[in-house]
């Protein structure tokens, strides 16, 4: 076969499998706020956040609120980036857990 036939046969197998697109229903009405559910969501996550040991919540905060890199957050931090890895690691399990466990007991 060639190049350009397995091409388009790739091409036509992703169209199929790809679910059509859809625009905007403009009888739908936008919601400005958060709901009800989204604001508990949002409680439960600052808890457990402020749960955290305080050396995982400033690697967080760094990596997921500030969106920077290992790097820059090792820099910041002033530890090694293997120690942020490990943080973002042992943080993430922790806030997992916490977050599974509340809806368990909710």
């Amino acid at each position: 076969m060639t190049i350009a036939r397995r091409q388009a046969i790739d091409a036509h197998r992703a169209r199929r499998a790809r679910p059509q697109e859809t625009g905007l229903n403009e009888d739908v009405a936008l919601t400005g706020g958060l709901g009800a559910d989204a604001t508990i969501d949002t409680v439960g996550v600052r808890a457990a956040v402020a749960a955290l040991p305080g050396p995982q919540r400033q690697v967080l905060a760094e990596i997921y609120y500030r969106d920077r890199s290992v790097g820059e957050t090792a820099r910041i931090l002033q530890i090694p980036p293997g120690t942020v890895r490990s943080r973002t690691f042992y943080g993430l399990r922790a806030l997992r857990r916490a977050l599974v466990a509340r809806d368990a007991v909710a």
